[in-house]
């Protein structure tokens, strides 16, 4: 695959995660379905509701929510399609990769970003155990993809160690999230689902501005590729 085409593919999965995180932070302007604990709210609780409610085609009130609910999915779908073409664009960026680590890495990317459109396809108040499920897939995925990276990053001497460690971080985030999710407060009593909501967002737009990071180090890398293949070849 040619470097701009790597690079390319690279820059839309930057800009898929800084799309969603521009469309769910709009769309919280706008969702005026109520919380769970407060169904006559007109206004997104943001310490006390999920993303996911975002995504609800019917607010805890009862009224209708297609518009942001559809908004919001989109916003969700795009990323999720951005994440398959970043993870299938690095199989290509470290080509000299242990090949079980690379392809493996590619399609546990391409997992993830699966997870990510099902998140989008299956509004949390119409189908909320299929939404479960992909919301699983999701972290799990992504943090087993992190890892993988994590090792792909380490073993490339041209590619800056310190992704690999955010990758690593990243993974052991995620993880940790997924047993909170688990085993920390109950999201059906109002403390809990404070803390759950809010230990959410935390995770998700920090998950969210490290993998920007990451995607702006892997655009250097390849970068600094195409210069080393125009200096030997004089083509790109």
């Amino acid at each position: 695959m040619k470097t701009s085409s790597i690079k390319t593919m690279i820059q839309i999965g930057m800009l898929s995660v800084v799309g969603y995180i521009t469309i769910s932070i709009l769309v919280m302007f706008f969702y005026h379905g109520g919380d769970m604990f407060d169904l006559n709210r007109s206004t997104y609780n943001f310490f006390g509701s999920f993303l996911s409610d975002l995504g609800r085609m019917h607010g805890f009130s009862g009224v209708t929510s297609y518009t942001t609910g559809i908004i919001y999915g989109i916003g969700l779908g795009f990323m999720g399609i951005g994440t398959i073409l970043f993870f299938w664009a690095h199989q290509y960026l470290v080509p000299k990769t242990i090949a079980i680590v690379k392809h493996g890495a590619t399609i546990v990317g391409i997992i993830t970003g699966i997870g990510y459109i099902g998140i989008a396809c299956t509004p949390w108040d119409i189908v909320p155990k299929t939404h479960l499920f992909f919301v699983f897939t999701g972290f799990i995925s992504f943090s087993i993809c992190c890892l993988l990276m994590f090792i792909i990053v380490i073993k490339d001497s041209s590619y800056p160690t310190i992704f690999g460690y955010i990758y690593l971080f990243l993974c052991l985030w995620n993880l940790t999230y997924v047993l909170f999710m688990i085993y920390g407060p109950d999201s059906r009593e109002p403390a809990g689902r404070i803390v759950q909501a809010t230990a959410q967002k935390i995770v998700i737009y920090t998950q969210s501005a490290l993998t920007i990071y990451c995607a702006y180090g892997a655009v250097q890398v390849s970068n600094k590729r195409k210069e080393k293949l125009i200096g030997q070849t004089g083509i790109s």
